[in-house]
């Protein structure tokens, strides 16, 4: 887990399992369970986390009253967090009541103060403030509470929002704010821009749009920190889901005040984000096995400084008078040194695999990177709406829409040269290019942005270097139409490297990847809607090159052609919080990916290849696939 290698984690849990059951060992299988859950929960795969427990749920005659309450917090946890993932139908009273089953156990009073945070949450959510205040209250009287209080804090602030007290919610956000950077440090980890993001929230409510935006905008600056460090601690299932609450927020202030263009980069910037982060995974994957060694060294620093901090916590409530002030003391320092050495191995990382992903843009500044026949179209989801916004000619506009067919502008994005659309996750986002398409070929041409921030680099980015294109055809061997359309590609560019077959095996695409100026894959892509990081590309033998892999290439001015069902899907793929194969693939450096949204016959593929490579795709890969689809 904390190299990011999640796949890997979720296999190791699986052994521990599967050894346990072999030996007879019911009840730590179910424990093992209980973790790999919350980890899968994680990781936002919240139906099979569930399954997973209803499987190992205890036997409730036989087994002992700390399984029971252990298995009730972990299944208490993982509901509530789904329902806020929008994952499940919400019903918030079924977590709250496994939340309170927990409690009357003595796994669930280990973590006492965190879990009535997490009971009273619920409650807040099923609209019982009542409720939500009593499980406040109780968490202050918790022997864990020193821990946990400015969560409190943080909750009792959204009752009194709730209840329109506006004044004492500001109160309690200050002081959750401040509680969270006493504990964790000048930036606070989640706890302070969760803060600041109710405190923007409660200057709305009192019609002070100027103090919100300060609070939302340092809100950002924080989580911007917790994003690029949420690797090295842990891997929150609500921290995707939290993080749209914030740019939701804030794009609506600036819709709401005029102000588009500004809009436009808080939502841009948040896709960047997401690019970052994976980066920062793919990074790990390529370290020396020296520098690795050393990264595991201060990860079990981090480790270390951890836990002690934890076990001195878990004494707070046996100390009383002075001898308390002397423990208090050194729980700041024990804080202090938990900082650094997270500091000290992300300083690292950043030395040894340093990544520099573009930023989000603003209207402005996507318009100083279109040419005067070129225009710029990007689709978000708003609340339970979509928001357009579109930039050409010096100008950002931002309007709601209902269908695409009745878009705003599309007689002005008609008279344009080229288009560059980020569909933001819209189910018919890639139907745009429909749209916009005139008679006999008319309309302009259309290319697909993951995020605006892509424009910094794709407009200065050269055709590739190489000299030896790749060509890879069905490495599984079970596409005849995709081996004949290899080798038939193969023949028209002789000087192409072709791997059809085992010849395909993942270190051999791998080092053909690093020289090719164009590359062209027919064969197998896969995704899994219940885990996006797994796609990937099937290569011979069973092996693949999946988005990590890709993430951690090198392809300067590359141009990719993903010949092969399910590569480029926008059920999943576009959305703000995740990231797939051609995202991929323009973030290791290629000019262009074209990839499929759907699954493809065989002949059909074929017949693209074709016509696609005749119109000088891998030169002018936007001209060539409209010319291909005509």
């Amino acid at each position: 887990v904390d190299l990011g290698r999640f796949r890997e984690a979720l296999s190791f849990y699986g052994q521990a399992r599967t050894a346990s059951l072999k030996r007879g060992l019911t009840r730590e299988a179910g424990w093992v369970a209980g973790s790999e859950a919350v980890l899968l929960a994680q990781l936002g795969r919240h139906h099979e986390a569930l399954a997973l427990l209803e499987t190992y749920r205890p036997d409730p005659e036989e087994a002992s009253a700390e399984t029971k309450s252990y298995f009730a917090g972990q299944q208490g946890w993982v509901l509530l967090d789904a329902m806020r993932a929008g994952a499940v139908p919400t019903d918030y009273g079924r977590p709250r009541r496994l939340l309170e089953a927990a409690l009357a156990g003595d796994a669930g009073k280990e973590w006492e103060a965190d879990t009535l945070r997490d009971a009273a949450l619920a409650a807040l959510l099923e609209g019982d403030l009542v409720a939500a205040q009593a499980y406040v209250a109780r968490g202050r009287k918790a022997r864990d509470v020193e821990s946990y209080a400015g969560r409190l804090d943080l909750i009792e602030g959204r009752l009194a929002l709730a209840n329109g007290a506006v004044n004492l919610a500001k109160t309690l956000f200050l002081a959750a704010e401040e509680k969270a950077r006493a504990r964790f440090g000048p930036r606070g980890g989640d706890d302070a821009w969760r803060a600041l993001l109710w405190l923007g929230r409660s200057h709305l409510a009192a019609g002070d749009e100027d103090a919100a935006l300060t609070a939302l905008r340092a809100a950002a600056t924080d989580l911007e920190w917790t994003g690029s460090n949420t690797l090295l601690r842990h891997s929150r299932a609500s921290f995707f889901a939290d993080r749209r609450q914030l740019v939701d927020t804030t794009v609506k202030v600036l819709l709401d005040s005029g102000r588009p263009s500004e809009a436009l980069e808080v939502a841009d910037q948040a896709r960047a984000r997401t690019l970052r982060g994976l980066q920062s995974q793919a990074r790990l994957g390529g370290l020396e096995a020296a520098e690795l060694e050393e990264w595991l060294q201060l990860m079990g620093r981090v480790r270390k400084t951890r836990d002690a901090l934890e076990q001195a916590e878990a004494r707070t409530d046996l100390m009383a008078g002075k001898a308390a002030e002397t423990h208090r003391a050194r729980l700041a320092t024990r804080r202090v040194a938990r900082r650094h050495a997270v500091d000290r191995a992300a300083a690292y990382l950043d030395q040894v695999a340093p990544a520099s992903p573009p930023p989000g843009l603003s209207g402005a500044k996507i318009a100083t990177y279109l040419a005067p026949d070129e225009a710029f179209l990007a689709l978000r989801r708003q609340g339970a709406g979509w928001i357009a916004f579109y930039v050409a000619d010096d100008r950002t506009l931002a309007e709601p829409i209902n269908q695409l067919a009745e878009l705003p502008w599309q007689t002005q994005l008609m008279s344009k040269k080229h288009v560059y659309i980020v569909t933001g996750g819209h189910p018919d986002g890639f139907s745009l290019q429909r749209y916009l398409a005139g008679p006999k070929g008319a309309g302009p041409t259309v290319s697909f942005l993951p995020f605006a921030g892509l424009l910094t680099t794709l407009t200065s980015r050269t055709r590739a270097a190489g000299v030896t294109p790749l060509i890879v055809a069905d490495p599984a061997l079970n596409l005849p139409h995709a081996r004949q359309e290899g080798r038939a590609l193969k023949k028209t560019r002789s000087h192409a490297r072709l791997l059809v077959g085992a010849d395909a095996t993942r270190a051999a695409v791998v080092k053909g990847l690093h020289d090719a100026p164009w590359v062209h894959f027919s064969g197998h892509g896969v995704l899994a809607e219940s885990d996006p990081w797994a796609a990937h590309l099937v290569l011979a033998d069973g092996q693949r090159l999946d988005v990590n892999d890709i993430l951690a290439l090198h392809l300067p001015g590359s141009v990719v052609v993903l010949n092969g069902c399910e590569t480029g899907p926008d059920t999943v793929l576009l959305r703000d919080d995740l990231v797939g194969l051609p995202e991929a693939f323009l973030a290791a450096g290629a000019r262009a990916v074209v990839a499929t949204k759907i699954e493809i016959p065989d002949a059909a593929a074929q017949r693209f290849t074709t016509l696609f490579f005749a119109a000088q795709g891998h030169l002018r890969p936007a001209l060539a696939l409209r010319r291909a689809r005509e």
